[in-house]
């Protein structure tokens, strides 16, 4: 009996497992998975998608044979039928998921990636939340310490309510107006630490591509719960 356990990413690119095998053919039968879906278990270098592993996972033949990017929906969530894009966009398309378009006009991809003097309005109205979304953590962390200590000061020093709303507001005013560059900067870094690395075929690469990337809406919830308690301390500790 084969003990293998396995782990996959489920429609919001979430990591989850571990299960057997036969339970991956029950996820595949009820749509929860597709033949494009991300696996991994111990001793893959590289997450694959379900249709190459076919043949580990008793998976019905026609489902290896079959093109995963060929039909609607049945691709990972948010990317493009292959063949539509030229490699190097479709890559971007790969990380950035369903709002690939919207960030394509921002960073003008087509005519070489720059997205200097473009307006992100999620990032302008939730600021460290959105970076957290979409996975940019080590930025939205520096960004909400920012927050943090720019409010300690205020109630150590002082500062009047005038002067310390100016400072609140610029805060989001440099999300917003950095934000699509800062988000760029993060897709190309991602996009060539991946490529430069993996070794498995297009296929495989487009899911690992597609679980790095996408959103991550339980970072930015939790994220929202953490800075609520670290206001909550600061208050107590500068009262």
């Amino acid at each position: 009996m084969n003990q293998t356990v396995w782990y996959y990413a489920d429609a919001q690119n979430a990591r989850q497992g571990p299960v057997a095998a036969v339970q991956i053919r029950q996820l595949l039968a009820d749509g929860q998975l597709r033949p494009s879906s991300p696996l991994w278990r111990e001793g893959m270098e590289q997450w694959q998608p379900l249709q190459d592993l076919s043949e580990s996972l008793g998976v019905a033949a026609e489902v290896s044979a079959s093109n995963p990017y060929a039909a609607p929906g049945s691709d990972v969530v948010g990317v493009p039928e292959a063949g539509v894009l030229p490699d190097k966009l479709q890559a971007y398309a790969d990380f950035v998921g369903p709002n690939f378009e919207v960030y394509r006009r921002k960073w003008h991809l087509d005519e070489g990636g720059d997205a200097t003097g473009t307006w992100n309005w999620p990032a302008f109205l939730c600021g460290a939340f959105w970076m957290l979304h979409r996975k940019m953590y080590g930025v939205a962390g520096l960004w909400l310490l920012g927050v943090l200590l720019v409010s300690l000061l205020e109630g150590l020093l002082g500062i009047p309510d005038g002067i310390s709303l100016l400072l609140n507001f610029a805060f989001p005013v440099a999300a917003g107006a950095w934000g699509n560059q800062l988000y760029l900067r993060h897709t190309e870094r991602l996009i060539l630490q991946i490529r430069s690395s993996h070794a498995g075929g297009s296929h495989a690469l487009r899911a690992e591509l597609a679980l790095r990337g996408g959103t991550n809406i339980a970072a930015a919830l939790g994220g929202l719960g953490l800075f609520l308690v670290a206001n909550i301390v600061l208050v107590a500790l500068i009262s």
